[in-house]
């Protein structure tokens, strides 16, 4: 009696910790698809700034071309 007691008494205890390791295997599985997404999503913001800094750089460029221009008007007129 005693030994089918403790046999039982192990049994729920194996079955407890089965439950708990299937419980953090399932919260790894969740924080593991939430790395992948959220690298997706780091991958697609370093994409965006990229392009950002590039159209930055070109009205950057722009915009000193323009006022260089301005003041090669203004020094021609200045000295006519």
């Amino acid at each position: 009696m005693e030994i089918t007691h403790q046999n039982n008494l192990n049994l729920q205890k194996l079955k407890e910790i089965q439950i708990s390791f299937e419980e953090s295997i399932k919260i790894l599985e969740r924080h593991v698809a939430e790395s992948i997404a959220n690298k997706k999503e780091l991958e697609i913001i370093k994409k965006d700034l990229l392009e950002a800094s590039k159209k930055f750089h070109k009205a950057s460029n722009y915009l000193n071309d323009l006022k260089n221009s301005i003041n090669s008007e203004n020094n021609k007129n200045f000295f006519e």
